[in-house]
Formats: C-alpha cells, sequence, structure tokens
C-alpha cells in the first residue's frame, strides 16, 4: 500500500498546492496528514481514485469535505489528536467505506450535508470532547451504530437532519455533560440507547417515541455484529499518543543531588517534617540501632511547650521579632531557621 505523508504545513490547500507536494500521484492509496494547522482540504476522485485511507493526526484548524461523484475506493477514516476541524460537505457515491473513527481530539464539528450513498457502519467517537453533530443534512442508509466512548464530555447532538433507517444503536459511556436535542426519525428505529456511567445529560428527548420492542436479545445481536465487524477491518492507521505535559520542577536549591546518584539507603524528604515528625522519627532510628533512649537528651517535651500567636509588625523596623509556628521561640526577623528546634521558617 503507498501512503503519501504531509507533514507540519501551514495554509495548506488541496487540491490547489498538490502541484507542491513531493511524492504526490493520483495512485496514492492512504493519505496521512500529521501536525498541519490551517488547512484547506477538499479531496476530489480526479485526485484522489484509488484512494482507500485518510488519516488526521494532531492537526489543528482544519476544513475537510470529500467529493467523490463515481465510485470511491475510500474504506476508512480516522482522526487522531485533531483540534478545531470542520467537516463540511461530504458527497458522493462510497461503496466500500465502512468506518469512521475520532480519538483523543476536540472541536470537531459537522457542519456541512452527507449526500450521496455510502456504506458506512459505524460512526465512533473515543475520549473526544466539545464536538458538534449534526449541522446540516446527513443521510447515512447503512449506519448501524454511533458510539460516544470514554471521555466524550460536552457534546451537542442533534439528530433531526440525521437520516439513517438502519441505525441501531446510541452508546454513550463514561461520557458527561451530553445535551441531546433530538432523536429525530431515529427514535422508533433504535433497539439499543444505552447510558453507562453518564453524568448530567441534557435530554431534549421524549423516551416515549423509543422502540419498546428493544431486547436484551436485540442489543446482545447488535454487539457482537460491531465487534466482529471491527474485528474484520483492517487497521492501518498509527494509535498516535497524547502529546504528555511534562511537569516543570522549579529548583529550590542548587545542590539537590537527585535520587539516582544518593546512596540506597539515603533518600530525599520531600516535605520538611514537624518537630513531633522528627522527635518520632530519631526515637524509631535509636530504637532500631539498639541505643536506649535518655530522656534528657531532649529539650522538651511538646506538651510543655506554650504556643505563641504570631505578631503582626507594622513598619520596616528590624528589630521586630518572629515567633517560629513549631515551637513558639522567639526569633530575630532576619532568622531562616528557628534558634531553638531548628525548624526552617515559611515566611
Amino acid at each position: 500500500m503507498e501512503e503519501l505523508v504531509i507533514k507540519q504545513q501551514k495554509y495548506l490547500k488541496i487540491p490547489d498546492d498538490l502541484g507542491k507536494i513531493s511524492g504526490y500521484h493520483p495512485k496514492i492509496e492512504k493519505l496521512s496528514f500529521h501536525h498541519c494547522t490551517n488547512c484547506q482540504i477538499l479531496l476530489t476522485a480526479s485526485d484522489w481514485n484509488e484512494l482507500r485511507f485518510i488519516e488526521l493526526i494532531g492537526c489543528k484548524y482544519v476544513q475537510f469535505s470529500v467529493d467523490f461523484p463515481h465510485a470511491s475506493k475510500l474504506e476508512q477514516i480516522f482522526f487522531s489528536n485533531v483540534e478545531y476541524v470542520d467537516i463540511d460537505d461530504f458527497h458522493g457515491n462510497f461503496p466500500m467505506l465502512m468506518r469512521w473513527m475520532m480519538v483523543d481530539s476536540k472541536y470537531i464539528k459537522f457542519k456541512g450535508t452527507f449526500k450521496g450513498t455510502n456504506n458506512l457502519e459505524l460512526l465512533e467517537f473515543n475520549n473526544t470532547t466539545h464536538s458538534e453533530l449534526f449541522h446540516g443534512e446527513v443521510v447515512l442508509d447503512n449506519l448501524i451504530a454511533i458510539r460516544f466512548l470514554n471521555g466524550c464530555h460536552f457534546f451537542t447532538i442533534n439528530f433531526q437532519k440525521l437520516y439513517a433507517k438502519k441505525l441501531r444503536q446510541l452508546w454513550f459511556r463514561d461520557s458527561n455533560y451530553l445535551n441531546i436535542k433530538s432523536l429525530g426519525s431515529t427514535a422508533t428505529k433504535l433497539q439499543s440507547f444505552r447510558f453507562d456511567n453518564c453524568a448530567f445529560p441534557k435530554l431534549n428527548v421524549d423516551f416515549s417515541q423509543l422502540n419498546q420492542a428493544s431486547t436484551s436479545v436485540e442489543t446482545a445481536q447488535i454487539e457482537n455484529y460491531i465487534e466482529k465487524l471491527s474485528n474484520l477491518l483492517p487497521f492501518p492507521f498509527r494509535n498516535a499518543r497524547k502529546r504528555s505535559k511534562r511537569k516543570k520542577f522549579r529548583k529550590k536549591s542548587s545542590h539537590i543531588i537527585p535520587n539516582t546518584q544518593l546512596p540506597p539507603d539515603i533518600q530525599l524528604i520531600k516535605e520538611t517534617p514537624t518537630l513531633s515528625e522528627a522527635l518520632s522519627s530519631a526515637r524509631t532510628f535509636l530504637d532500631e540501632t539498639g541505643s536506649e533512649v535518655n530522656e534528657n537528651d531532649i529539650p522538651f517535651d511538646k506538651s510543655d511547650l506554650e504556643i505563641f500567636p504570631r505578631e503582626i509588625f507594622q513598619g520596616d523596623s528590624t528589630d521586630a521579632p518572629k515567633f517560629c509556628p513549631e515551637c513558639g521561640a522567639k526569633n530575630s526577623i532576619q532568622a531562616q531557621f528557628c534558634n531553638n528546634c531548628g525548624n526552617p521558617f515559611p515566611f
């Protein structure tokens, strides 16, 4: 299978810029866009007569539309980690198109119309948020299932303009804040309308319209069919992983040594221990080493401490004392550690 990968292009227009793309020819079977931004993509039969697979990964601000008036070989479409994608008009004849998946994405809008004939059976959204379906008239005569799985939050869905006479399942799993405006003509055809672990759905739907003949047997048959379909279809796409956000660590001190350079019996302490924790740690250490604890060696007992209220001093006087928040001892205003218990000052 011959693939054309277009990487990191900005303001790309297809078909206008096809002459500038190295490696392009009409026999390409898989077309992949990786990390492209501000692009206008219009795929036509004259430019892509052998196209079978379309892949968008990491793209932003994309207008996507398709026009194939003659029979297309397109089988599957896969979007991953895309943002702000407008799916405009999708017109033509697609007898081999079976599955369209959107994964780890957000702000996808089905804005245009779907006209012509196609064999699309499964439309699946997985961990895709803040998206909208359907603005224009959409005709999917062979669509069996639409699934919203694993974190499809903040979706706005209006099936009023969806015409899918074979649609049997709507499945929402682990998806919250859904706004389902209407089921439209699909209401009387659904045999499986599922909400699994979903919170705060906004349903402007008359559930009395749903097919009351729905049974668990029919639901199981639909599940088995979709699972079989997914297993039979090839998956020639890249399983893109979401870019992890690196945590920024502020260096508190330049002399801190990474844990990997320390002896195995020494560990860095993430937080400064309190006085009681320090004394308890000391007693534990002495017990483990076999030494006896001499109460006279412990300078004071915390129960004998008098906790002084923290005083607020006005002005810039350098004589103003500050009190330790742990033991209450009086210290100079410049002190960074308590002269009594050694506790570092947080202020």
